[in-house]
C-alpha cells in the first residue's frame, strides 16, 4: 500500500483508506475541505483527515434518526431540522469547523434522502 500521506494518483482518493480500524473510503466531498493528499505535510495530516471524516460520518449516522423523528413526530420542516442540526454541531465542544459543519448537514440530507424530496 502506498504511503497514506502521498497517494500515487488522483484516483487514489477514491480508494479505501486503511488506518488501523478505519477502512471506509473518504468521499471527495470531504476531501475537498482539506489540501490534496499529496500536499499534506505528513502521514499524520492524512490520518487526521481520515479521523475527522470518521468522526463526522459517525455524527451524521447518530443524527439521522433524531432528524427523521423531529421532522416526522414534531412536524418540523426539513429546513427547521437542518437549522437545529447546524446549531447543535456548533454547540459541540469544540465546535466543528464551518466546512465540516456544512458537510455534516449535506451528508445528513443525502443519508435521509431529503435531496430527492420536495418537503
Amino acid at each position: 500500500m502506498p504511503p497514506l500521506s502521498d497517494p500515487p494518483d488522483p484516483g487514489a482518493r477514491h480508494r479505501a483508506v486503511d488506518i488501523e480500524r478505519h477502512d471506509t473510503p473518504v468521499p471527495e466531498s470531504f476531501l475537498a475541505l482539506y489540501p490534496a493528499p499529496g500536499r499534506l505535510r505528513s502521514s499524520t495530516d492524512w490520518q487526521a483527515v481520515v479521523e475527522r471524516h470518521a468522526f463526522c460520518e459517525d455524527l451524521v449516522q447518530g443524527l439521522g434518526e433524531l432528524a427523521r423523528a423531529q421532522r416526522d413526530d414534531l412536524g418540523l420542516t426539513r429546513q427547521d431540522v437542518l437549522e437545529r442540526v447546524g446549531r447543535g454541531v456548533q454547540a459541540l465542544d469544540p465546535p466543528l469547523p464551518p466546512g465540516e459543519a456544512d458537510w455534516v448537514q449535506r451528508r445528513l440530507v443525502e443519508l435521509l434522502g431529503w435531496d430527492r424530496e420536495g418537503r
